[in-house]
């Protein structure tokens, strides 16, 4: 039980300033460098200097997830490509005649085609 009931509004409050903070630093290719090398810096320390094996394993598994994450943000850093990661996919309104659906065997179909294949729309 909660002591304060907000149906979730304070989570939603952090998630959405936590985007906002992700926006900001990976918007600035210094910042995004520096945060990317602290995420891979902070658990590799951690392994080297261990509490006990359990904490070293744990720090081994978040350097091996921090390094998968790394390589791919450093590919899209160096490319230019960051501003992908964080731009809203264009919605099937906006894009007329965009692919929308794979028919099994390989072909594209467009918003149209799936239209006309649909039992009960007449065509």
């Amino acid at each position: 039980m909660e002591p304060v009931l907000d149906f979730g509004l304070f989570e939603l409050l952090a998630a959405s300033l936590l985007a906002w903070f992700a926006r900001t630093i990976y918007t600035r290719r210094y910042l995004a460098v520096a945060f990317l090398a602290l995420t891979l810096l902070a658990p590799a320390v951690l392994a080297a200097f261990p509490q006990g094996s359990a904490a070293r394993w744990l720090a081994v598994v978040c350097l091996a997830t921090a390094l998968v994450n790394a390589a791919a943000l450093f590919r899209l850093l160096r490319t230019g490509n960051l501003s992908s990661l964080l731009k809203k996919p264009a919605t099937l309104s906006s894009v007329r005649g965009a692919p929308v659906a794979n028919d099994g065997a390989g072909r594209v179909l467009t918003r149209k085609a799936v239209a006309s294949t649909r039992p009960g729309t007449g065509q």
